[in-house]
């Protein structure tokens, strides 16, 4: 008998600290769950107390930034000017990049306030700067009534050849395509697929180094960027939102940007060259187009490669 209560007994003492040993690992990951926040960072408050808002995210604006130097290949500092009449800096943040290129201040960011850390001023003497994580360029997710209120001058029929004509249409040639979307139909403020229709507010049009990694992303094989036109929207497409056979664009998130690249080829009775390549990724922080940065981003949702019906061929601007 006793035996049987000293068995029950270490069998209980077992199961209390297996449960007291769960609770504490779930406390754990639930303590170091990632959520993003657009509270307004003040670089200025932040560079004078580094243990202020540690461990939060938000928005980094309103003061103004100068670009120092490179510490390191993945951290730059920048001075910090409490306001638009001072003569020198009021103090300094170091910036923890997913690259070797330093952000454009002008710009807000989205950011990770990591706390103190130690760096050398100009002097060669130790000192203590707050560090932040860049995590990209922050634009704010487009309201219902925002295509409306795009000014002229930044609509997309304004710049290129991209999205012009009422409606274009477009073949679905990839797996991805053929598997997710379907067929997609375009018009410069909307995107339809599975007979549902999504906004597109255009960001942005693509150059240079932005426009050549994008097409190395989106496997787009050309010697180069001549006749290419790269272009990146804002778009707001549910989780919830069910596609081909249920499937949706980024999972169990939301998709709110669309990197879009299309080439224009000669028009044929039988076919049309130009092709649209499209990219998808979830998330409020804009996707840093950089092949190594793209690749690497847990945001990308997937990628589509379609060819234009040649049913457009006479809804199409004429080239």
């Amino acid at each position: 008998m006793r035996s049987f209560l000293k068995a029950i007994a270490i069998f209980g003492i077992v199961v209390f600290v297996v449960l007291v040993a769960l609770f504490f690992v779930k406390s754990s990951n639930v303590s170091t769950v990632y959520h993003a926040s657009d509270e307004v960072i003040s670089p200025y408050e932040i560079s004078r107390n580094p243990y202020k808002l540690k461990g939060r995210s938000g928005i980094l604006k309103g003061g103004n930034l100068k670009f120092e130097k490179m510490i390191e290949e993945h951290t730059a500092t920048y001075a910090v000017w409490a306001g638009e009449e001072s003569i020198i800096p009021e103090g300094e943040i170091a910036v923890i990049l997913p690259d070797s290129d330093p952000p454009n201040p002008g710009q807000p960011w989205r950011v990770f306030v990591e706390g103190p850390m130690d760096a050398v001023n100009g002097l060669g003497n130790k000192i203590t700067v707050t560090a932040v994580r860049f995590e990209g360029y922050y634009v704010p997710s487009p309201k219902s009534d925002e295509v409306a209120r795009i000014p002229a001058a930044t609509k997309p029929e304004d710049a290129g050849t991209l999205w012009t004509g009422t409606h274009i249409r477009w073949t679905a040639m990839s797996h991805t395509a053929y598997a997710i979307t379907g067929d997609v139909e375009t018009s410069p403020h909307n995107i339809a697929m599975s007979s549902s229709t999504y906004p597109l507010v255009f960001v942005r049009d693509l150059r240079g180094d932005e426009l050549q990694d994008s097409m190395q992303v989106l496997d787009l094989q050309m010697s180069s960027s001549s006749g290419v036109e790269g272009r990146l929207f804002r778009t707001s497409i549910p989780a919830s939102a069910r596609l081909v056979n249920g499937n949706t664009i980024c999972g169990s998130e939301s998709a709110a940007w669309i990197l879009a690249l299309m080439t224009q080829g000669d028009k044929s009775i039988y076919a049309s060259d130009d092709w649209l390549y499209l990219a998808f990724f979830s998330g409020d922080v804009e996707p840093i187009l950089q092949a190594k940065a793209i690749g690497n981003s847990k945001a990308l949702c997937g990628t589509f490669n379609y060819q234009k019906a040649v049913s457009n061929s006479s809804t199409s601007v004429p080239r």
